[in-house]
């Protein structure tokens, strides 16, 4: 289980005006009730500190979920994914927050395949993430050579990170076979494109 135990925090209202209610998204600051900014900022405090004192752990980027097909004994399978597993960063724990509200709110809990296919859309997302802060950390090496790189030999650096890159994405990619192909493709030109903006800031500097 993800969580070994429920606690419930009851928020007042955020604002008294019915307007506003209607449209929580869209609630500015300076339009919150006091008392309950001051509550969601103590109940921020407490999520925060319940969440570093048991981080979470996830499986590293490009490693598959256990698998019934596989034919390693079940202990063997485990011990090696505890060895692959990373902390869960606060982007993750947000990506999973995001998708177990919706969850609720679009009922899936009682359909385990609809679930699935929407949990492997989040473990991909998670991947994404992941990858980006290995590449901006690769570069981030190269560019601090004592001897500074020539633009050609960034751009030619750059390119061999984004092909490890790519080649990870793919391997996790592979892994999640229960996530919609369209959304798979709609996280990859997001991946891509997040490459090429950190990769032009990095030329620029």
């Amino acid at each position: 289980s993800l969580y070994s135990s429920v606690d419930c925090f009851a928020l007042r209202a955020p604002t008294e005006k019915g307007s506003l209610l209607q449209r929580l998204d869209l609630l500015l600051p300076a339009d919150e009730d006091p008392s309950y900014a001051a509550a969601a900022a103590a109940f921020k405090q407490q999520l925060f500190a319940a969440a570093a004192a048991n981080p979470k752990r996830k499986l590293a980027a490009g490693q598959p979920m256990l698998s019934l097909h596989q034919q390693q004994p079940l202990q063997q399978l485990q011990q090696q994914q505890q060895q692959q597993q990373v902390y869960m960063s606060g982007r993750d724990l947000a990506e999973l927050t995001r998708f177990l509200v919706a969850a609720a709110n679009a009922n899936m809990f009682g359909d385990v395949q609809v679930f699935m296919n929407h949990f492997s859309t989040v473990r991909s997302a998670m991947a994404k993430n992941d990858l980006l802060l290995l590449f901006t950390r690769d570069l981030s090496r190269l560019l601090q050579r004592e001897l500074p790189l020539l633009p050609d030999e960034v751009a030619a650096a750059a390119a061999a990170l984004r092909s490890k890159t790519l080649l990870l994405w793919q391997q996790q990619a592979g892994a999640e076979v229960s996530v919609h192909r369209a959304e798979l493709n709609k996280q990859q030109e997001q991946l891509f494109k997040k490459m090429d903006e950190i990769v032009d800031k990095a030329l620029q500097t």
